[in-house]
């Protein structure tokens, strides 16, 4: 599986991407803010005080810290799904004017919390589609970026990277007194290109013999047996299912890249934000202590 090496590599510490485009110039990607979530808990009961000053100050920091001129963010920038709060009216612009007051430009994919996201952004943010979108890195490769609850356009199946978010993926801990604590993990995985154009290709009702070949034919693009990057949540409050248990019916994760055999999850590598390697899925128990350190 091949590593992302200087162009695009974790922050340490730090549940971002740093990214070096082919110009040179530094970015960071940052998935699943779910800003205003606090809203929804509170409807539920749940008394939040706000965490948008937090998050907007630590990306701010983060981004001068590592020299970053763009921030890219891959989705689930907003915590609504299926309504809209009166609250990012107001928020979500203030969030974003201030980044752009920082002196960052600013790109953002929606993801299947961000409906309705573009009527609220300032005017300075590169809004795209969904179906997400590629930069050529510095080394020569392409990364594709995209949330990963939907198909990403077919000219990111030929990427020798692709970035996702969606997943939350975490990681139960426990230590030698049986407390047990979830920490966000990024999950490195190989995808299977073939089974990939075959699923594509099913998905949206089209024939085919050979899929690499029908795919080729249709869109101009052979896809890669590429390595996919599981980002975790920017958001400290999100922490989803621990990867190191099956997830019942709905097997180990969301989204189409996750179903099927386009990649084997069991195989992908797990790793803390602090660059402590846990081990593949596979090898992973129920519940754990820490794992030895490994260069990510």
């Amino acid at each position: 599986m091949r590593r992302p090496r200087n162009a695009l590599v974790p922050v340490q510490g730090s549940p971002a991407l740093k990214i070096v485009d082919s110009k040179g110039n530094g970015g960071l990607v940052i998935s699943d803010l779910h800003l205003g979530f606090e809203t929804a808990l509170s409807e539920k009961g749940i008394i939040v005080p706000s965490q948008n000053e937090n998050l907007l100050e630590s990306i701010i920091a983060l981004g001068r810290r590592e020299k970053a001129s763009r921030l890219i963010f891959i989705g689930d920038v907003k915590a609504s799904e299926s309504k809209t709060y009166p609250e990012e009216w107001q928020q979500i612009p203030y969030f974003f004017d201030r980044l752009i007051a920082e002196g960052f430009s600013v790109d953002v994919i929606p993801g299947n919390h961000d409906g309705g996201l573009e009527l609220m952004l300032p005017s300075g943010v590169d809004f795209h589609s969904a179906r997400g979108m590629i930069i050529e890195l510095a080394n020569g490769d392409e990364v594709g970026l995209f949330h990963g609850h939907a198909w990403p356009a077919p000219e990111l199946f030929s990427c020798e990277f692709l970035v996702i978010g969606h997943n939350h993926w975490a990681v139960e801990l426990r230590d030698n007194m049986g407390a047990r604590v979830r920490q966000p993990v990024w999950v490195i995985s190989k995808v299977n290109g073939k089974a990939l154009a075959k699923a594509f290709l099913e998905s949206s009702s089209m024939p085919y013999s050979d899929p690499e070949a029908a795919f080729k034919e249709k869109f101009g693009e052979t896809p890669a047996d590429s390595t996919l990057i599981s980002m975790p949540a920017f958001n400290p409050f999100l922490r989803g299912r621990p990867i190191n248990s099956r997830l019942g019916d709905e097997g180990y994760g969301l989204g189409p890249l996750l179903k099927g055999k386009i990649i084997s999850i069991e195989e992908a590598e797990v790793f803390l934000l602090d660059g402590t390697y846990l081990g593949k899925v596979s090898q992973l128990p129920h519940s754990l202590f820490l794992g030895r350190r490994s260069s990510f």
